[in-house]
Order: C-alpha cells, then sequence, then structure tokens
C-alpha cells in the first residue's frame, strides 16, 4: 500500500481537494481518498508532498492521430506543443482547454513548462492540469483517471504558486 498527500490533489477538473491524500494498493488500483483534516486515518505512513498530486499527463499525439485528434477535440480549446512553442500570451476562448506536450515523459515536459509559464498566464495550474491529464483521458477512455477502484501511477506538480494557483518559471512535475 502508497499513501502519498499532498497540498492539493486534483482528482477532477471540478474536484480539486486541498489537504487530501490518495491510497494505492500494491497493484497501483486507488482504494480511497481522504481528508488528513478529518483524522480517521493514521498518517504515521502516508508521504507529505509539496504542491498538487495529479495523474500523469497525457498526450493524445502520442495516442492516435492527427485526423482522430481533430475530431476529438471540436468542442475545446485545444493547444498543440508538439510542433512550437508560442511566443505570446494564450488568452481563453471560453471553451475547456487540452494541451498537448506530444509526450508524456515528465523529463521532456519539464524541459517545457518554463517557457509555458509566460504563455499559459492566463490559466490557474488547475486549469493546465486538466487540460494535460483529465481531459485527454476522457477523450481517449470516458472515463477519469482518479477514481476509486482505478489503476493510475500519480505524479506530483512542484513550484507551482499555490496562492495564486498559477505555473512559475520553476514548476515541474515528478512521477510519484
Amino acid at each position: 500500500m502508497k499513501r502519498v498527500a499532498s497540498h492539493f490533489v486534483a482528482l477532477a477538473p471540478d474536484d480539486i481537494r486541498r489537504n487530501a491524500a490518495v491510497e494505492l494498493d500494491g497493484h497501483g488500483v486507488l482504494t480511497n481518498i481522504f481528508d488528513l483534516n478529518d483524522g480517521h486515518v493514521e498518517s504515521a505512513h502516508t508521504l507529505f508532498y509539496d504542491g498538487i498530486i495529479s495523474a500523469p499527463v497525457v498526450s493524445l499525439s502520442s495516442h492516435v492521430d492527427e485526423e482522430k485528434i481533430i475530431d476529438l477535440t471540436t468542442n475545446y480549446h485545444f493547444i498543440d506543443f508538439t510542433k512550437e512553442i508560442p511566443t505570446k500570451e494564450i488568452i481563453p476562448n471560453g471553451k475547456p482547454l487540452i494541451i498537448d506536450f506530444g509526450t508524456e515523459n515528465p523529463l521532456e515536459i519539464n524541459g517545457l513548462l518554463p517557457k509555458l509559464s509566460i504563455v499559459l498566464s492566463a490559466f490557474s495550474v488547475f486549469e493546465i492540469i486538466s487540460a494535460c491529464v483529465f481531459y485527454p483521458t476522457f477523450l481517449l477512455t470516458g472515463s477519469s483517471p482518479l477514481e476509486i477502484g482505478v489503476r493510475t501511477s500519480l505524479i506530483n506538480w512542484q513550484n507551482a504558486d499555490l496562492v495564486n494557483k498559477t505555473l512559475t518559471e520553476k514548476t515541474n512535475i515528478n512521477s510519484l
């Protein structure tokens, strides 16, 4: 069993929990989600990480071809970072954001995040997490990656500005 907690746990675009923990069994299946302030669970074996815990980043281009991506994302504000990084700020257009880094590798994504902190400054860190974790997963599988009974892995978003809920030039992700 693995139990991890953080300042925030992003379970879904509309379910961001403060001071929460998630528990995975030995096979990586999510078995419990709980509030650390409830005191119902022994926290001595809980690993606390600074930042935000979420499911891993999902790249649509790693799973489907470009034509299918166009079909899947018609109701979304799709930003494709696989070809180039924009140089000016991206403005919200009222649709849910989807970001494709062209990779699911945290080290490669960490190379892009400092450049993106400026162009994505109009979006909260939670919108960005939803854009590269939850919405792509939902489009590919029809379900959420962090539900009890689902096998998953976790990542930690570190060095985000948790007060203003934005990315910084030092934001990075790490597999847990």
